[in-house]
């Protein structure tokens, strides 16, 4: 599981496109209506790549009861699932304490500060 954090526009879902077509996946657009895209693969063992996308999540006390939450929940248990989440510091309770953590920060219009953590 990747745990991405950072400000609009910093570099987030473009990280997710180059990370999805490293697995032969082609064309990956933000799930940010929609919470979760889940794409389909055969790469090293690997069965799928779910790409999630928390800005829109607000009401994080009802998050349990949400059928996009337990299908996170119940994905994130299986180890051939590869799980990149966006605004992941929304939903951080819900996180693995194995996860990797990166941060995108803007520092200009053409330069991000990238961290992992």
């Amino acid at each position: 599981m990747v745990a991405l954090t950072g400000n609009l526009g910093s570099g987030k879902t473009t990280f997710v496109q180059g990370m999805a077509c490293v697995f032969g996946i082609k064309r990956v657009i933000s799930p940010t209506f929609i919470i979760a895209k889940i794409y389909k693969m055969s790469f090293a063992g690997y069965k799928r790549f779910i790409h999630m996308d928390f800005y829109r999540m607000e009401d994080l006390k009802t998050a349990k009861d949400d059928p996009i939450m337990n299908e996170f929940l119940e994905n994130s248990s299986d180890t051939r699932n590869i799980i990149v989440i966006e605004w992941a510091d929304k939903v951080s309770k819900f996180i693995p304490g194995d996860a990797t953590w990166i941060g995108f920060e803007n520092l200009d219009q053409s330069r991000r500060r990238i961290t992992m953590f």
